[in-house]
């Protein structure tokens, strides 16, 4: 469970795979349990065509770029 912080903005004419950026935070109880629940994170969706799925990376780096 977590909620977004901010939506970031998706480069223009290039990586049209990634489809979602966002900065968040957990808000589920087991992350305020284990005192997390404060700390951001960076959620990042893309697509994968040759699988023709998608991707979701979760990461604590929220400075990299795009």
């Amino acid at each position: 469970v977590y909620e977004v912080v901010k939506e970031l903005e998706l480069p223009e004419d290039e990586d049209q795979h990634v489809l979602l950026d966002e900065i968040i935070h957990l808000t589920g109880s087991k992350a305020k349990k284990i005192n997390i629940h404060e700390i951001q994170f960076r959620q990042i969706v893309a697509y994968h065509e040759e699988e023709n799925t998608t991707i979701e990376i979760f990461t604590n780096n929220v400075t990299f770029t795009n």
